[in-house]
């Protein structure tokens, strides 16, 4: 069952139904309950991994927060049985393929294989949200909560499984009492819930084909196509998961809980640095907070910060799958960070000055565009040799020639977003508007609904539910 399934209309209508007239301590066991039918629609049997890891956790916050002296070895427990049951369903398999590999180059024949397993779908969301409240019950950032309102924190459905991440310091106390919907709140979440859909259904669902067929047969299509399908899924990408959390939120909102923004316009950041803060939030301060601090951040030294950087970006990476690709993707991400460290540093030792124009921070905006675009090739492609044919034809800009275009309507959309993008732009510098008036809400979310009611005709699954 997914967001933009027919499916999922009954449930969330049966959903609010009750929700609306069952008393809070009811409602908190139907939230629950109803979170776990939500997410054993995908695979039954995997609902046991998410009670496992809530048991777990549950009990491992208990001790840590009333032993004297055992803190250390119940932490321990928590991140064994967490890490271990995502490293068995998501690495085993590449862990083992790549050991196999290792001991043929000393002509070792010993095959050690795993079973294929379908991998459990939010798996790691959910571990990475129940592991930040162990550890901060460690750290005595929050205290342990009764098992209900746990269980409903690692189980609640609008992000249980493409996120955005929650902490239980912002999530648990929303809990103690009822907060009832109120018109803003109605408005602000019908308008998330609307331009998520829009996003996926209007935007990815459509272009995804698209990239796909350009993706998979790359040597039937001219370096100009292959352009347009590495800034196509730039797009794709960045709807279809901002899409989902947008709904989420959305949900969460009505349901009178909030849930801090995902996204916050990442392809009109002016540097890398600022894309990341601005990209999948919850996720890179979540690996802030619990990675890259740590091991000590940028408070040991400019070598050691540099190879933090470098070892969390690709851990960043491998979040994402079990695939060198991925790993790949995340280690670019951080030779590029560190690059723009020492550049930052050269600017300021030759003391020299940069101001801030509208012309100046557009192309700021453009390179890091493109630069994020680059990256994504190894993010979408399934190997090396694929990655390679599409990174000389992004590089080679003498090859790009338009009228060697087969996909008009991918250029449609990739011209129409970036146009999108571009007004943003322009209002930060002129207009500063800080809000759409409620006029403007409601207009475009009616023109977005109606878009969605007219191209919705799938029931594709969102992206970031095989990470």
């Amino acid at each position: 069952m997914i967001f933009n399934s027919i499916e999922f209309l009954p449930f969330i209508i049966f959903f609010f139904i009750f929700f609306l007239i069952l008393p809070w301590k009811q409602n908190k066991i139907f939230i629950c309950l109803l979170s776990y039918f939500f997410y054993s629609s995908f695979n039954p049997s995997y609902l046991i991994l998410l009670i496992f890891s809530t048991v777990v956790d549950y009990f491992c916050a208990k001790k840590i927060f009333y032993s004297n002296n055992n803190k250390t070895q119940w932490l321990i427990l928590s991140l064994i049985a967490n890490l271990g049951v995502l490293f068995f369903f998501k690495y085993g398999k590449f862990f083992l393929e790549n050991l196999n590999n290792i001991l043929s180059i000393f002509n070792l024949t010993h095959n050690f294989i795993l079973p294929d397993f379908i991998l459990p779908v939010g798996i790691s969301f959910y571990t990475f949200q129940t592991l930040s409240y162990t550890i901060d019950v460690y750290r005595g950032k929050t205290q342990p909560t009764n098992f209900l309102d746990f269980a409903l924190f690692v189980s609640f459905f609008p992000q249980l499984v493409a996120g955005p991440i929650i902490r239980a310091k912002d999530f648990l106390p929303q809990l103690f009492k009822r907060t009832f919907l109120t018109l803003k709140r109605l408005n602000l979440g019908a308008f998330l819930i609307i331009s998520g859909l829009f996003k996926k259904i209007v935007i990815a669902d459509s272009i995804a084909p698209m990239i796909n067929n350009i993706f998979k047969n790359p040597e039937i299509f001219s370096s100009i196509d292959h352009v347009l399908a590495i800034l196509g899924f730039s797009i794709q990408i960045y709807c279809d998961f901002s899409g989902y959390s947008d709904i989420a939120i959305g949900l969460a909102l009505w349901m009178g809980f909030r849930i801090r923004k995902n996204f916050n316009f990442p392809y009109l950041a002016k540097s890398l640095t600022e894309f990341w803060k601005r990209w999948h939030i919850s996720l890179s301060t979540w690996i802030r907070d619990y990675v890259y601090i740590p091991l000590g951040g940028n408070r040991k030294g400019e070598i050691r910060h540099y190879i933090n950087l470098v070892f969390v970006m690709s851990l960043f990476g491998l979040w994402h799958g079990a695939s060198w690709m991925f790993i790949f993707w995340g280690a670019i991400h951080g030779f590029i960070l560190v690059a723009e460290k020492i550049f930052i540093k050269v600017i300021k030792f030759y003391k020299i000055k940069i101001h801030s124009n509208f012309i100046f921070d557009t192309l700021k905006v453009l390179l890091t565009f493109y630069i994020v675009s680059f990256a994504w090739i190894f993010f979408r492609s399934q190997n090396y040799l694929q990655a390679k044919t599409f990174v000389a034809s992004y590089v080679h800009f003498a090859e790009w020639n338009i009228n060697f275009i087969t996909n008009k309507s991918l250029l449609a959309y990739i011209f129409f977003f970036a146009l999108f993008n571009l007004l943003f732009h322009i209002n930060k510098y002129f207009f500063k508007l800080k809000k759409l008036s409620g006029f403007i809400y409601s207009l475009a979310s009616a023109i977005m609904l109606f878009f969605i009611l007219t191209s919705w005709n799938s029931n594709n699954a969102f992206i970031y539910f095989q990470f």
